[in-house]
């Protein structure tokens, strides 16, 4: 699948507030798709109305406070374009990121509204340990499941065990991922998040992506920091 992203926006501290991603599907189609980005706490915790479908509204209930940087919100509108150059617009999706605060952040929570139009969320609780390392992830979806992880004392995850049946345990050396293998039998993967192959279960934006697809989760910069 190709990807290509352009038209990146950034703000005086590098953040970046909107991009644009292109993606060719493997039915010929083109799936183009417009990001914001959010930085600042809801000031009405989320709610994402139908009366926005297709506008930039959003931004206006973005001005809480400052949360360090951290990623609180995406708007995404699409439009898939077929090979004859036919535009069909695609549901609108809001993505709601929550945080705790002590030392460091710890991202507790995500909601996900797949169309904005149809008032439909999907919520995934985020639960840590003393030291902010992630412990579980509760994933209520079309099918709820709860991811569990190990971690050593360095907050690299040792093992992530999924109550929908997969198992999977994950080799370091010198802080970077060597192995893993998972009740599948040996895996390998060369998961490009970030600039840094060394995953810690702390600062886990874009969770729900990661843990569905049975990766270990990454500190650190998020996919849209610069």
């Amino acid at each position: 699948m190709a990807y290509v992203r352009s038209n990146v926006v950034y703000d005086a501290d590098g953040l970046v507030l909107s991009d644009q991603i292109s993606q060719l599907q493997s039915s010929g189609s083109t799936l183009n798709q417009t990001n914001l980005y959010f930085y600042n706490a809801s000031t009405n915790g989320g709610v994402y109305d139908a009366a926005g479908v297709g506008t930039a509204k959003g931004a206006a209930d973005w001005n809480g406070t400052f949360e360090a940087g951290q990623l609180t919100g995406v708007y995404t509108t699409s439009t898939l374009v077929n090979s004859a150059g036919h535009s069909t617009a695609q549901p609108t999706n809001f993505t709601v990121n929550a945080y705790a605060w002590g030392l460091v952040s710890t991202e507790t929570s995500i909601t996900f509204d797949p169309n904005t139009a149809s008032g439909t969320e999907f919520h995934t609780t985020l639960g840590h340990d003393a030291n902010g390392f992630l412990t579980s992830a509760t994933i209520s979806d079309g099918a709820p499941h709860t991811i569990t992880y190990v971690n050593n004392i360095e907050g690299e995850v040792l093992s992530r065990t999924d109550t929908a049946g997969p198992i999977n345990d994950y080799y370091y050396l010198n802080g970077r991922t060597i192995g893993a293998v998972d009740n599948a039998g040996p895996s390998q993967f060369d998961l490009q998040i970030g600039d840094t192959h060394h995953f810690r279960a702390a600062d886990t934006a874009n969770l729900t992506d990661l843990a569905e697809n049975g990766a270990c989760p990454q500190s650190g910069d998020t996919a849209v920091r610069r």
